[in-house]
């Protein structure tokens, strides 16, 4: 049957069919390709950002992991020093020892396995530069303080004064 056409004839079918087998390629085969290759360039995307994010989970994990760390130590250190002498060696070695007007020891309390003993102080006529110092003196101790309350005034007869009253509380192992 083939033989029976013409040149011109055999030319559009060769044609025809070359046009057949490159749509057969490129709808049956490239296509599907391509599309698989840009779905896993997707999931590709979407495992390196979930790849990303374990990795930042991981850091904040090993930042708590080392703060944790130091928790543990500052409450072991905790056993040896003495919340009040401590208070008053910071207020004495930032300059305002005097301006502590009370200290007043708080019952102690047990909370989750741990001993916890808190004192209100009440400070005067300090200025508020020197309270941010003793709370990073505070915050910098051996043993585990915290600042439960804080409440300040500023003082009405020289506004660059505050007055300042405190919770703060140590944590100790059992006991």
């Amino acid at each position: 049957m083939i033989k029976n056409l013409s040149l011109r004839n055999k030319k559009q079918l060769l044609a025809g069919g070359a046009l057949l087998l490159f749509l057969v390629l490129l709808f049956g085969v490239l296509t599907p390709l391509i599309s698989r290759v840009s779905g896993m360039d997707a999931r590709l995307k979407t495992r390196q950002g979930q790849v990303e994010k374990a990795r930042l989970l991981q850091m904040e994990v090993a930042a708590v992991k080392t703060k944790m760390a130091q928790v543990e130590r500052k409450i072991d250190r905790q056993q040896d020093v003495s919340l009040f002498a401590l208070i008053e060696k910071s207020s004495d070695q930032l300059g305002f020892r005097d301006n502590l007007i009370s200290m007043r020891p708080q019952s102690a309390s047990r909370r989750e396995g741990f001993r916890v003993e808190a004192v209100d102080l009440k400070f005067e006529k300090i200025r508020f530069d020197q309270l941010v110092s003793l709370l990073k003196a505070f915050d910098s101790a051996d043993a585990l303080l915290n600042v439960r309350q804080l409440k300040v005034k500023k003082r009405f007869d020289d506004p660059t004064l505050v007055d300042a009253n405190l919770q703060v509380e140590a944590v100790q192992r059992g006991a």
